[in-house]
């Protein structure tokens, strides 16, 4: 599959200090930063994309995942993010198959097998004829991303935009 997202923007590269306080968000119970990330998020999505998005979204975790962390933390990235800039983020697709964490595994063919099928379309999802901005908080090889804009596009959307708190530096 080719690119499933039109653009990804980032406003950090996830190298050092990102590193580490993207660790303790996802990681050590941090969930605040997500407000603090959300301002730099959102700053990037204007600059970038101005209002050319229908509706805001993000990369769900699984169920088993969210309970053992206790939160989303890309669902408050999104959250915050569409908080700052006016509007909702909207909950649009569901993770239907627990993976391995995508961050435990090698190259980008690795990643994608993983999460091939993972993910799925909450029905009545208003996603039809949209141009959806898809939030998640790192990019690596991609992965993630464009299997959740494959199912969006699959179900009607028009386009999708990704946008992630950091990226790989490669």
């Amino acid at each position: 599959m080719g690119e499933a997202y039109s653009l990804c923007v980032s406003p950090f590269y996830y190298t050092d200090l990102v590193r580490e306080s993207h660790h303790r968000y996802k990681f050590q119970g941090a969930s605040w930063h997500s407000s603090v990330y959300a301002g730099f998020v959102a700053q990037c999505v204007a600059e970038r994309y101005g209002n050319h998005f229908d509706l805001i979204t993000w990369v769900p975790l699984s169920k088993r995942r969210l309970r053992t962390r206790g939160y989303d933390q890309a669902k408050l990235l999104a959250v915050d993010t569409a908080a700052k800039l006016g509007t909702e983020a909207i909950p649009t697709l569901k993770k239907v198959k627990n993976t391995s964490a995508q961050s435990s595994l090698g190259g980008s063919e690795e990643r994608r097998a993983n999460i091939a099928g993972a993910y799925a379309v909450l029905e009545n999802a208003p996603v039809s004829g949209k141009c959806i901005l898809l939030v998640d908080d790192i990019v690596t090889t991609g992965s993630s991303l464009r299997e959740c804009a494959h199912c969006l596009l699959s179900a009607g959307a028009e386009e999708v935009l990704c946008a992630t708190l950091a990226r790989s530096p490669v």
